[in-house]
C-alpha cells in the first residue's frame, strides 16, 4: 500500500528539521518557535525520528467521527500552500498544509489552518478600509468575488459580512478551488488548534471560536449540520460558486485543539 508523503516541490519531508527546511513559514523568526503553531504542526505529523509521517490523533479522531470520513488513507500532504485565488495579482491562499486523502466514497482534500492563538487576520471591512485609498488595489474587487461566491451576497448587499474574518472567507474560497484543481469529490476546511498557557491567550482563542462561528453561521447549510466545536465536522455547505469558485463539491469545515501543556 501506497504510504502518505509529506513534500515541497518536490523534496520530500521526512522530519521536523527536513519541514523547516523545504517549507519555513513566512516571517520565520516570528512563526518557528516552541509553542507557535508553525512549528508545531511540523512537531504533530513528525512526532518522532522515524522518518515517516503521522496523521495527529486529534485530526483521526475528527475524521473518524463522521460516517462520510472514515476509513480515511491519507496519499499526499504539502505544507504552505499556495493556491490562486483569481487572476489578480499579490498574495493569494497560502496554506499551513494540504492533503489528499480517498476512501471509497471518493477523492478528499483537506486544507489545514493551523493557530496557536494568532487571529484570522482581520475583518473584511477592515481589509477594505485599509486599501480604500489605493487605487491600485484589488482587494475590492477580490473581496466582492469572493463573498459573492460563498455567501451569494456582497458586502454592500449585506453589510454583515464585513464583520467576519478576511482570513476565514480566502481559507474556505481556497479549499473549494484546490479541490477542484486536484479533481476531489469532497472539501474539508480544518482549523487546527495548538494551545499552550505560555503562548495562547484566552481573549485571542475566544475570538477566534467566535470568528469561527460568525463565520460558519453565514453559510448556506444543504441537510443536517452541526457545530465544529463538538467534536464533529459542520456541513454540508452550500455555496454559490463564480468562474474560479466551484459550487458542485461537498464542503464541510471542522476544528480541532492539540493541547501543548504536561499534565
Amino acid at each position: 500500500m501506497k504510504t502518505l508523503k509529506v513534500s515541497k516541490g518536490g523534496d520530500e519531508i521526512t522530519s521536523v528539521d527536513a519541514w523547516h527546511k523545504y517549507a519555513p513559514p513566512k516571517e520565520e523568526n516570528k512563526h518557528w518557535k516552541d509553542g507557535r503553531s508553525a512549528k508545531e504542526l511540523a512537531k504533530a505529523w513528525f512526532p518522532d525520528d522515524s522518518g515517516q509521517p503521522t496523521v495527529p490523533a486529534e485530526l483521526t479522531q475528527l475524521l473518524e467521527s463522521c460516517l462520510l470520513t472514515q476509513g480515511l488513507t491519507f496519499r499526499e500532504a504539502w505544507p504552505e500552500y499556495i493556491t490562486r485565488l483569481d487572476s489578480f495579482k499579490g498574495e493569494h491562499r497560502n496554506a499551513d498544509l494540504v492533503i489528499l486523502a480517498d476512501s471509497a466514497k471518493g477523492k478528499f482534500l483537506l486544507s489545514i489552518e493551523a493557530k496557536a492563538d494568532e487571529t484570522f487576520g482581520k475583518p473584511i471591512v477592515d481589509r477594505l478600509n485599509d486599501v480604500k485609498n489605493n487605487p491600485k488595489s484589488k482587494i475590492l474587487e477580490r473581496i466582492s468575488l469572493l463573498t459573492k461566491a460563498i455567501f451569494g451576497k456582497t458586502i454592500e448587499e449585506d453589510p454583515a459580512i464585513g464583520s467576519l474574518y478576511y482570513q476565514l472567507l480566502t481559507g474556505v474560497a481556497g479549499t473549494l478551488i484546490e479541490a477542484r484543481n486536484q479533481k476531489a469529490d469532497y472539501a474539508i476546511f480544518i482549523v487546527h488548534e495548538f494551545v499552550s498557557k505560555e503562548c495562547c491567550t484566552d481573549d485571542n482563542l475566544s475570538c477566534n471560536k467566535n470568528a469561527m462561528i460568525d463565520f460558519i453561521d453565514h453559510l448556506k447549510t444543504e441537510g443536517k449540520s452541526s457545530t465544529a466545536f463538538d467534536g464533529k465536522l459542520a456541513g454540508r455547505f452550500k455555496v454559490f460558486g463564480n468562474e474560479s469558485v466551484p459550487s458542485n463539491i461537498h464542503f464541510y469545515i471542522g476544528k480541532i485543539r492539540r493541547c501543548l501543556d504536561k499534565k
